[in-house]
């Protein structure tokens, strides 16, 4: 991620860590997290990812930083994303293990909430349930009553998903008006914009997204795959009216990746939607494996519980910076 995000003035950390500076991100420095960050907790990002968000959310709304060593090491990275007035999402909240407890990320955490808090927005972020209590503490102590499951397919294979399959029709991107996307993607979304964002993602450089029409050519649902580090496939966002259309999507999506079945494929699922542990382990058959990894973290807010249409999740969008 090249480009600006918003301007963050280098400052020095307390505790007698002067030798660590925080500041905005360049593209390389992000290379760097994505690598840390799959390496020491198997993060699945992207490359591309930085200049997505520089492209959706514009330096006036997102803010990416990082905790440097003056050699240029990366010890820590924080962001955050500004939809529309009232919402915020903080993710990539990162600190190499061999640099916790010294102050770094409370540092960068204060500085990349700093502004939202003072312009009064709701914040959410997508917490490890390790950490969850520990963010409530600090005021993100509103839950929806689901929380986030993990899925992960290996040797994939799309012949018995087939079978749910019904009469949904799967185009591509040319094939549908952006307008209606974004009012697809709004009436999941707790009618929150996030239309800048949307055009941005569904034309990710790595990804590769379907749009899923009914017998009248309304939108029912829509779904990205990206590659990510490490050689996975992360599915996200994955919309659908029903079981049925997210199969179809999955199916036809993973169509486009010739060596699909050799890779990992993740999804991160509302715990409430039960037809992912039956998608997965249908995409997963006749000799590949599903994972799935319990309850894995929570989506938790500042101010209120933003109440999305959580049945048409079957992936969650960017779990760095959306809240659904």
């Amino acid at each position: 991620m090249a480009l600006p995000f918003t301007n963050s003035p280098q400052q020095r950390l307390p505790q007698g860590n002067s030798s660590f500076l925080i500041q905005e991100s360049t593209l390389d420095d992000w290379k760097r997290i994505v690598d840390l960050s799959a390496d020491t907790q198997r993060w699945a990002m992207a490359y591309d990812d930085f200049p997505v968000w520089k492209k959706a959310f514009g330096e006036q709304n997102a803010e990416l930083l990082v905790a440097k060593k003056p050699d240029g090491q990366v010890i820590g990275f924080v962001s955050i994303a500004k939809f529309g007035p009232d919402i915020a999402a903080v993710g990539n909240y990162y600190v190499h293990p061999a640099y916790r407890g010294q102050g770094i990320g409370m540092q960068l955490f204060d500085k990349v909430t700093q502004t939202s808090l003072a312009e009064g927005r709701n914040l959410s972020l997508n917490a490890a349930f390790l950490l969850s209590k520990k963010y409530a503490d600090n005021g993100f102590d509103k839950y929806p009553d689901w929380g986030l499951r993990a899925h992960v397919v290996t040797g994939a294979n799309g012949a018995e998903i087939a079978t749910l399959v019904h009469n949904s029709k799967i185009v591509s991107l040319k094939a549908v008006e952006f307008d209606q996307i974004a009012t697809y993607d709004r009436s999941v979304a707790a009618n929150v914009d996030r239309s800048e964002w949307l055009e941005a993602w569904i034309n990710h450089p790595t990804g590769r997204c379907k749009i899923a029409l009914d017998t009248t050519n309304h939108v029912i649902g829509y779904g990205v795959v990206r590659e990510v580090s490490q050689n996975r496939l992360v599915f996200g966002p994955l919309y659908a009216n029903d079981q049925g259309t997210a199969a179809a999507l999955i199916k036809v999506i993973l169509e486009e990746v010739d060596d699909y079945p050799s890779r990992e494929i993740h999804f991160l699922s509302p715990s409430t939607n039960e037809e992912m542990n039956e998608l997965t382990a249908m995409l997963s058959r006749p000799r590949g494996t599903y994972e799935h990894r319990g309850d894995d973290g929570i989506c938790q807010f500042t101010k209120k519980v933003l109440k999305v249409d959580v049945r048409k999740v079957y992936a969650v969008a960017d779990v760095a910076l959306c809240f659904i």
